[in-house]
């Protein structure tokens, strides 16, 4: 067995939650959330890019929180940003294929977010669908550029207008969001093709209402998917399990949402890599 192997799996035989917050996996295996740095047998190649840890931003109208189980595997990559005090923009990515590529499209993409986004939302005039709708497009091509060609990548790409409770979004062939206000829980579906297919795709964002003390929740497809014997997860039992909780945070949402999901599977998450992070409205 190769080392990094033999280390991996004495990490997943020693897990302990408390050791690395928003991970499941054990202490000896170095990870950030979602596509981040894991322990390598070799030295990585100079050439390969990284992208960097994401923070999860503190503001005095939202929660935020962000759980993950990695099986670096590849896809998974979250991003929030917060541009001004009014406006809080994440994502989440799945981009397909072996992992070593999907984090160079993660770096690509990341600068790209990065850069952009204050220039489309800093703005207390800014007009947030049509923020959201360039940004897409932008992300759309830079993922094609990183991947020099077409490279299937579901997202969810968001902005959070923390003055009025809106949230402007983008589900690009994503995972749906789950709305979780008073006792119901709304699906928010794909409404766009995923990013990185063609070139010249156009998005149209939604807008719906976050109210106080209501929840928006981004799972990963590897999530979803998490089987037990044969059957899997799946969206509605998501959202009927949602529907039950009361978190007191949005930290506890997405840990709850991650146990549930391993009292279907009856083992620790490693088939797939698996995400949630979730907004709330104070």
């Amino acid at each position: 067995m190769a080392l990094s192997s033999w280390l991996l799996a004495l990490g997943c035989s020693q897990l302990q939650r408390g050791k690395q917050p928003n991970c499941r996996l054990g202490p000896l295996v170095l990870l950030w959330p979602a596509v981040r740095f894991s322990f390598q047998s070799a030295a990585p190649r100079a050439s390969r890019r990284l992208p960097q840890r994401s923070p999860l931003p503190t503001t005095k109208t939202v929660e935020v929180g962000a759980e993950y189980a990695f099986a670096r595997m590849g896809g998974d990559f979250y991003e929030f940003l917060e541009v001004s005090p009014s406006r809080l923009a994440f994502a989440l990515f799945d981009f397909a294929g072996k992992r070593d590529a999907a984090m160079e499209i993660a770096a690509a993409v990341q600068d790209v977010f990065r850069a952009q986004v204050p220039r489309l939302f800093a703005a207390d005039h800014s007009n947030d669908n049509d923020g959201m709708a360039e940004l897409a497009l932008l992300l759309n091509r830079a993922i094609l550029s990183a991947a020099g060609g077409v490279h299937y990548s579901p997202a969810f790409i968001g902005c959070l207008n923390q003055l009025v409770g809106t949230i402007s979004y983008c589900n690009a062939g994503h995972t749906p969001g789950l709305l979780k206000h008073d006792s119901a829980v709304d699906l928010l579906s794909a409404n766009a093709l995923p990013l990185g297919l063609f070139s010249h795709a156009t998005y149209e964002p939604e807008v719906r209402v976050l109210q106080p003390r209501a929840s928006l929740l981004l799972v990963s497809r590897g999530l979803v998917e998490s089987k037990s014997r044969g059957q899997e997860f799946g969206v509605e039992r998501l959202r009927e399990a949602v529907q039950t909780m009361q978190p007191p945070d949005a930290p506890a949402l997405c840990r709850q949402v991650l146990d549930r999901v391993e009292d279907f599977t009856r083992s620790p998450l490693l088939h797939d890599d698996v995400t949630a992070i979730a907004l709330r409205r104070k």
